[in-house]
């Protein structure tokens, strides 16, 4: 009996090992028909490995296709330099970005484009937070959806609700460097308020966002409208054009907030 019972436990173990080495394999296999090297397959699929299923090499290879199709720009004269930043975020940076699915990429870049999280559309390579800065700064070009893997990570109520809570209290669709991923994405509750709303308490702005995630279809602009009271950046355009209230002036620039709506 207990001959029989090492002899199953054996056969487990091979077969568990023999699937892991497969897995491995199709992984690997996938990775060099997309252009990694030998040393990149090997990081990702350690760095992977306790998140493999039987499946995940199915999904890395429609998630490459997806970030190829969607993010990757083969109209640059700098393609190539562009490509190995392309490469070497999933193999030095973030290889759990391969393990996003292609339908949730696509949803997630679409509704990040109708937030005007981006611009042009149909070179999502030209993006809000200053491009040319970080480009400088790296000397190699990588796209910002790769440099902040939460922006998939982040719940999308979440990032909503940061971009609305900043067009209400001071940005503006033509003033692209008060905007980036990095502060969308990056910060800390209490970060990002410090920069758009110093004197916004944290149970104020847990209020915006439990009302926008309600979804109930309508705004309440009382509350945006006290919120924006507490903008430092509030005053300064009431001067400007003191004959419109802030909400007033911000609908008519274009930020309507049913565009969200629509792409949910």
């Amino acid at each position: 009996m207990f001959k029989k019972k090492i002899s199953n436990l054996n056969s487990i173990l091979r077969f568990q090992l023999s699937t892991a080495i497969t897995f491995d394999s199709f992984t690997t296999r996938i990775l060099v028909k997309h252009g990694f090297d030998q040393e990149q397959c090997g990081k990702i699929v350690d760095s992977l490995n306790p998140l493999l299923r039987s499946d995940s090499h199915r999904i890395i290879a429609k998630s490459l296709e997806a970030w190829r199709t969607l993010i990757l720009p083969r109209s640059k004269s700098d393609y190539k330099t562009i490509e190995r930043c392309f490469l070497r975020t999933f193999s030095e940076i973030e290889p759990r970005l391969l393990l996003i699915e292609k339908e949730f990429l696509e949803d997630r870049i679409e509704k990040l484009q109708n937030l005007d999280l981006f611009r042009g559309k149909n070179d999502l390579w030209i993006a809000l937070p200053n491009l040319e800065e970080i480009v400088s700064k790296r000397s190699d070009s990588q796209h910002p959806i790769m440099l902040n893997a939460s922006v998939m990570e982040n719940d999308y109520f979440q990032i909503k609700t940061r971009f609305i809570f900043a067009q209400r209290t001071g940005f503006r669709v033509n003033q692209s460097k008060d905007l980036n991923l990095n502060t969308m994405f990056l910060t800390t509750d209490r970060d990002f308020l410090n920069i758009y709303a110093k004197y916004c308490s944290m149970e104020e702005y847990r209020g915006l966002e439990k009302l926008n995630s309600m979804e109930t279809g309508t705004e309440d602009d009382e509350i945006f409208e006290d919120l924006v009271k507490l903008s430092p950046k509030s005053n300064k355009i009431k001067a400007e054009k003191s004959e419109k209230n802030f909400v007033e002036k911000t609908i008519e620039e274009g930020i309507l907030l049913n565009t969200s709506k629509r792409m949910l």
